[in-house]
């Protein structure tokens, strides 16, 4: 499988189009532009997974800083993480697909 056919599928998979999707997508493409599809593939997903939870981290320093005293102060970091969960869900799903389709 080359990069350029690695990043047409993730294109070509998304369902929701959703902020997180994006992300993902985003993520996954440039990680196999970085590392090469097959290098990207080679990896377990959770070392790949890891990012998020680097993110997931700053996010939660972010708010730290400050109590968050409104409910739209929570319902805006409440949405910030599940953001980076679901962007791992669809992280996760680009994986499984390029890699059934690379042993296919």
């Amino acid at each position: 499988m080359t990069n350029e056919r690695a990043i047409k599928l993730i294109q070509a998979s998304k369902t929701d189009n959703s902020k997180a999707e994006k992300l993902a997508s985003m993520y996954a493409m440039d990680d196999i532009i970085f590392d090469d599809i097959n290098v990207w593939l080679k990896k377990p997903i959770h070392a790949h997974i890891e990012q998020f939870v680097i993110i997931g981290r700053d996010v939660l320093e972010d708010y730290m800083c400050e109590p968050l005293n409104s409910e739209h102060q929570q319902r805006v970091f409440a949405e910030g993480v599940l953001g980076i969960a679901e962007s791992m869900y669809h992280y996760a799903r680009f994986y499984n697909q390029l890699k059934n389709d690379s042993l296919a």
